[in-house]
Formats: structure tokens, sequence, C-alpha cells
């Protein structure tokens, strides 16, 4: 590793270690033809600056660090920073220019723990956009399980599927995951002859609805002109979320990964050190989302087709802000009939007995909706006669 380059990580480290360790891999993923140019960066502010000293330049080189490692993505072969990054960089010092000593340094380490992230999400969460995101914005379900006419509706929903693969239980760079998800969803879990290993998502999230909490959730907002859900999937849950959990919104899928951080994801790090590394990346990836310009409910659904989805990033909990379950929802035709996709799933995974026990434990309404999709034939059953069937049935 280059001398100055070093001597910044040493000054990082000892505000953090996992800080210093996840610039230094960013740093050693580099030839060291770019690492001489990420160190030539930093030393360039010298020339701009040279009434800068000791300690302060040392401080100084790596405040200026942490910032162009954020042009360094993970795993990257290369240095590419931004076509106005001398412009950047000048714009730095001069900002550095009028900071004292302590505050460089104060800075540094807001940055380096995470906290200065923490801050900024605090901020993004308040913002005036999120306001449009109050709950007061969505039907409360109750009022449309009473009138089955279908009157106008909007729901934030997070649609299900009854099983979620896992990995494979032979796979040796995943033995660590395998093993907690064993250990920590065992009741929920099947491994099936050829050692894949699927979550019983749909059972596991309706008798424990309180998981939603602990989960970045994929969701989607419906009205009674946007009705498609995520792969056009049968049932979902109906949620109350407060505006400061809506992290992003957009007319397309997003493919979030919404698996980074948990603890499954967590057991492949081989140390602690590592563990916060990837919950520090989890905290930027999110600071991301809530930085990015956030339409209100109703522009949302005035940019979604009627014949795709939408995504809602939702964070599951937030300091005393909870997502919760106001409602389940099933798909039926404008004639009330189940699609038959939904009556499969039911036939093998038991979810009317699932639904049923959830709504009476939440006290919260199973609700029907209207949704004549043509890829999606209509059961011979009837929602209300299949919501009274006896549960043996």
């Amino acid at each position: 590793m280059i001398k100055d380059l070093q001597d910044a990580l040493d000054l990082i480290g000892r505000e953090s270690v996992p800080g210093k360790l996840k610039i230094e891999k960013k740093l050693k993923d580099l030839p060291i033809q770019d690492q001489e140019r990420v160190a030539a960066m930093i030393r360039a502010a010298d020339s701009l600056a040279k009434f800068w000293q000791g300690s302060r330049l040392q401080a100084v080189r790596a405040w200026l660090l942490l910032r162009v490692s954020d042009w360094l993505p993970f795993r990257t072969i290369s240095f590419d920073p931004p076509i106005n990054a001398k412009m950047i960089l000048e714009g730095w010092v001069n900002e550095l220019g009028n900071m004292t000593e302590a505050t460089v340094r104060q800075q540094l380490r807001d940055k380096v723990t995470g906290r200065s992230t923490l801050l900024a999400l605090a901020v993004a969460q308040n913002n005036s956009e999120r306001q449009a995101w109050r709950p007061s914005a969505f039907t409360d379900p109750n009022d449309h399980a009473k009138n089955q006419d279908q009157p106008k509706f909007r729901y934030l929903v997070h649609a299900m599927r009854p099983t979620t693969w896992l990995g494979n239980t032979a796979a040796k760079d995943t033995a660590a995951a395998v093993a907690y998800n064993k250990k920590h969803l065992d009741a929920y879990i099947s491994i099936d002859s050829g050692n894949n290993m699927d979550l019983n998502s749909a059972a596991l999230y309706l008798q424990n609805p309180q998981v939603i909490e602990a989960e970045l959730l994929s969701c989607s907002v419906i009205d009674e002109n946007h009705r498609k859900l995520y792969e056009n999937f049968s049932f979902g849950l109906i949620l109350g979320c407060p505006s400061e959990n809506i992290c992003s919104a957009g007319t397309t899928d997003n493919a979030t990964n919404n698996s980074q951080a948990r603890g499954s994801r967590l057991a492949l790090e081989p140390t602690p050190l590592h563990r916060l590394m990837e919950v520090d990346d989890f905290l930027n990836i999110l600071l991301g989302s809530y930085q990015t310009p956030l339409p209100s409910p109703e522009k949302l659904l005035e940019q979604t087709s009627p014949t795709m989805h939408n995504e809602v990033l939702v964070l599951g909990s937030s300091g005393s802000n909870r997502v919760s379950v106001k409602g389940i929802l099933i798909k039926v035709t404008s004639k009330g009939l189940l699609w038959q996709s939904f009556m499969d799933i039911d036939a093998r995974y038991g979810l009317r007995s699932l639904m049923r026990s959830c709504a009476a434990e939440l006290n919260v309404p199973i609700v029907p909706v209207h949704d004549d999709d043509p890829d999606c034939p209509a059961s011979s059953f009837h929602f209300r006669q299949w919501l009274d069937m006896s549960i043996g049935a």
C-alpha cells in the first residue's frame, strides 16, 4: 500500500476499524497505478492549501480519502472518478479551508462511524415529500371489506409467494447461511431431494406478522385502476405504514437486494468486523434510496401503466415507527371468483386456515380485490363461499 494512503487509513482506523477495513479493501482491489492516482488526488490538496501542516494535513488527507473512496465501488478493477473530479476536489479543499482541525476531525469521525449517515437518514425520513405518504392517504380496508361493489380504494400492498428459495444446502459457500436459517426458521424450512432449501414464507408471515418489522419490504401501491402486483401474485398483506418508513417509489421494479444485513447474510461474513462493514454498506444504500426524489402516491399511480406494477421500498421499522398489517388481500374476478392460481396454492399450502387465523388474531379483514386478468383464469369458487367454508373442508 502506498505510504500516503496507509497513513490516511491509519488515521481513519483510529476512529473506526470497520471504516478503515472497508476503504482498505477497495484500495487493495486496485492495481498499483490506480492506487497511485488515488494518492495523487488526495496529495493534490497539499498544493492548494500549503498552510496545512502536521496533524491537520493528515486529518485533511484522511477526510479527502473518505470522500474519494465513495468513487470506488466494491470489487472494482480500476479507478474511474467522475469527469468533474478536479472541480469537486477543489470545492472540497475550499470547504476544508474554512474548518478548524477539530471540525475536520469531527466530520471525519461522523462519516467513518456512520453517524453522518444516520443523521442524513433522519433528515430524509422527515422531508416534505414523505408527508404525502401519511397513513391517511390510504384506504381503511375495513371500509372496503364492507362494500363489495368495489368503491375507490388505495392500498400499499406487500405481495406474497407461498415459498421463497433460500439456496442449496450442499453448497459449501453458503453453509453458514444454511445453518443460520435452520436454527432460526426451522419450523418454516423444507428441503427437497435435490438439497434445495425453501422457506414457507406465506406461513411465516401469516403466523408471525410482526416479522415484517425486521424486513426491507418490496411493495406496490394499487387502486381501482391499477391492480397489478409483482409477478401477478394473487394475495398479499395490506400495510399501514408511517410516512417515515417509505424509502423510495418508482414505476419499475428496482431489483432491490432486500437480504443485505439480514442475519443469514451476515452469517456468511467471516468476522464481526466484516459484519459491521456489511451493515454500514446497507445503511449507505438505504440512505441513497431515501435521497432519491419521491413521487406522491397520486403521481406514482398516474405514471404506472394499468398492466404493470410499481415498486415502493418500505423499511419495516425505524425507531418507534413500525409497519403493521391492516388487512389481507386476495385477487378475485369481477364476479367474485377466486383465481385458479390462488386455489392451487391454497390446496397445497392451506392458505385459508392461515389467513383466517391471522385476520382473527390481528382483527383485520380479508379483502377481495377485483382483477379480470386474462392470464389468470377464474376458479369455480366464489370468495365468500371459500371464506365461509369450514377449516377442514
